[in-house]
């Protein structure tokens, strides 16, 4: 096997290595050092197989990822750590690989958020009819019928309330078990690996 060929191996090697480490649910600094590795291995191999090009390959495209993770950022406050994942996809991919996976994150992002505020308002139409049965001779007056409508209304909002609470219990518990913005990153920048273009 050819140097260039095994170099060009060992890139997609990190690439994979990179898609792993990010998808783990270990330690956040274990995780970041492991990525930082990952990023300072990859400009090394790409500047080893391509000379300055490759250094030039590999440091555009750590910039380009920044950039992007940037208005992403501000708009979702998302944690200085996306900014360490982004960048070592940079690394690997170089200029137009990471605008292809940025490309692709955006898409999958826009998509996602789309189906939640469709979720949301769906789950905010609920039905507040309530039957009124007309008073009869001997039966409730219209009084305690009034009463047992207000007391039946708030029960439905203080189930309503017990379930929105509990819906986001469970949504924390599961964004802190695997971070969307973070798969979707392996995903994308999998997609870009598998090419074969950009490495």
């Amino acid at each position: 096997m050819e140097a260039y060929q095994l170099q060009t191996l060992f890139l997609k090697l990190l690439a994979i290595l990179f898609i792993f480490v990010i998808m783990t649910n270990n330690s956040k600094k274990t995780v970041l050092v492991t990525i930082a590795y990952i990023a300072i291995m990859s400009i090394a191999i790409h500047t080893l197989r391509d000379g300055l090009s490759g250094l030039y390959f590999s440091t555009s495209g750590i910039i380009i990822s920044f950039l992007l993770t940037i208005p992403m950022h501000f708009n979702n406050k998302t944690t200085k750590s996306r900014f360490v994942y982004s960048t070592a996809a940079g690394a690997i991919t170089g200029p137009l690989g990471s605008i292809l996976v940025f490309m692709i994150l955006f898409l999958f992002l826009a998509v996602s958020k789309f189906f939640k505020a469709e979720q949301l308002v769906l789950s905010n139409i609920q039905p507040m009819i309530i039957p009124i049965q007309a008073p009869a001779l001997g039966e409730e007056n219209l009084k305690s019928q009034l009463a047992r409508i207000e007391a039946s209304k708030m029960d439905n909002e203080n189930n309503y309330i017990v379930d929105l609470e509990s819906s986001e219990r469970e949504r924390k518990s599961l964004r802190h078990i695997l971070d969307p913005w973070k798969t979707i990153l392996a995903m994308s920048t999998l997609a870009v690996i598998i090419t074969g273009v950009f490495v």
